[in-house]
């Protein structure tokens, strides 16, 4: 960890001094290699509510690091591999990893495949994400991109068929399509967003290992005859089982404890839209989720078959934002967002997180109520402003404030008070800076 810190610290050093700029190995047009990369470190404060790191103190575990590699080896053919680390609180731990790594081949306009580890399909933006420079904002909108899933929608292990069909008048269609696995870190987001979850039904969950399924995804973008402005549709599709140890609450009726066999399966879709004129940039995207659970615990234990007797439960959630920029000099880009995010599309109000009774189960206390969940840990609602100064051509500072209402997506494990019960607060404020230099 010193090491990395100690190696971003003196990329950050050299490449403020450079132009920005891409090293070069080999003169010949191909076999050559060609390197960039990038570092950023960031700050995080908020008044009230952390978001994905102790963020009422201020934190600073907020950093990105990548470098990456690439040589065209025939007309046809290009490799290429990113090495990559970030840190935002507990996720990342500035591990370096592969974050891509594939062969392409470019048979015709109309098709070509990747094989090896690609960025994975969702929304306009998640094949950037990790490009800071790129885009106005600090942080995307976490209706569409929340960071809890960052690191499992990042990249999928396969193969992928994409191309390029040229329409005439009507433009461009381009596709994509990807068949492989995603990564679910036990101690990643969605894991702990899903331990989360299954304190919704009174139970204490304890991960002890992940294993990929399948993952599946897809996008179509339409770059349309109107100068600037595409249209886009991705979907996508992954089960995982996760192997964990559950406690019963205390407030259950039959206590104990279960090894549970927990099975995910997650489909997504997302329609986007992009305009972008002169300096002026708008987008705005729309996402819906579909989550099906499905939990077998070992034994017969009255709390495994409590745990059994559940079934499978369906949660559908729900995000949308609009989002636009303005760049008013070489140097001065402004941006503002509007973002909604609702943990359950069916319970908008957070009704269910405040009745006295089990929503599932009559006869029982709710689980939701008991820990602590108020009816704005239902939803998000974020208004986002973003300054960005260009103080060189590659070296880049940010700084953003988010109004927040709500609070959906946030960790529980850094929101509980002593007694482990939710602890957020309705209103609250986020700031963010970011300083980010390429090379």
């Amino acid at each position: 960890m010193k090491s990395l810190k100690g190696l971003m610290l003196g990329l950050g050093m050299l490449c403020m001094g450079l132009p920005a700029m891409a090293v070069e190995f080999g003169d010949d047009l191909y076999g050559g290699v060609t390197v960039h990369g990038f570092v950023s470190q960031g700050y995080l404060l908020s008044d009230n509510n952390n978001f994905f790191a102790k963020t009422e103190d201020g934190s600073a575990r907020f950093n990105e690091f990548g470098v990456n590699i690439s040589s065209q080896v025939s007309d046809n053919l290009r490799v290429g591999l990113q090495i990559f680390a970030r840190n935002l609180g507990e996720f990342g731990e500035g591990e370096p990893e592969i974050d891509w790594g594939f062969a392409d081949y470019r048979w015709r306009d109309w098709m070509g495949i990747r094989v090896g580890k690609m960025k994975m399909v969702h929304g306009l933006y998640n094949t950037t994400r990790d490009i800071d420079m790129l885009r106005n904002s600090i942080f995307l909108p976490q209706s569409v991109y929340n960071e809890a899933w960052r690191d499992t929608v990042s990249a999928i292990s396969g193969a992928e068929i994409y191309g390029d069909l040229y329409m005439g008048n009507a433009g461009t269609l381009s596709y994509q399509f990807q068949g492989g696995e995603t990564e679910f870190a036990v101690d990643g987001g969605v894991v702990t967003s899903l331990t989360d979850q299954s304190r919704l039904a009174g139970v204490l969950s304890d991960p002890q290992s992940t294993h990929t399924k399948y993952s599946m995804a897809g996008g179509l973008v339409w770059y349309t005859p109107i100068n600037g402005l595409r249209l886009s549709t991705t979907v996508w599709s992954v089960e995982f089982d996760m192997e964990t140890n559950a406690v019963a609450e205390d407030f259950l009726p039959d206590s104990g404890s279960a090894n549970v066999k927990a099975n995910t399966v997650s489909r997504a879709y997302t329609a986007s839209l992009e305009y972008l004129r002169g300096p002026f940039t708008f987008a705005a995207e729309y996402m819906g989720n579909r989550y099906e659970f499905t939990n077998q615990a070992e034994g017969h234990s009255d709390f495994a078959n409590f745990i059994n007797a559940a079934g499978t439960r369906t949660l559908n959630t729900e995000g949308y934002y609009a989002a636009m920029a303005y760049r008013f000099t070489d140097w001065l880009e402004l941006g503002i967002s509007y973002s909604e995010y609702y943990a359950d599309k069916d319970d908008r109000s957070g009704k269910l997180n405040t009745i006295d009774e089990h929503p599932r189960f009559p006869g029982l206390s709710n689980p939701r109520k008991d820990t602590g969940y108020k009816d704005h840990d239902a939803w998000l609602k974020d208004i986002g402003m973003t300054a960005r100064f260009d103080l060189t051509p590659n070296w880049v500072f940010k700084l953003e404030g988010h109004a927040m209402n709500g609070a959906a997506i946030l960790m529980k494990d850094i929101n509980s008070d002593k007694n482990n019960n939710l602890n957020t607060s309705e209103n609250w404020f986020l700031f963010a800076a970011k300083m980010t230099v390429s090379f």
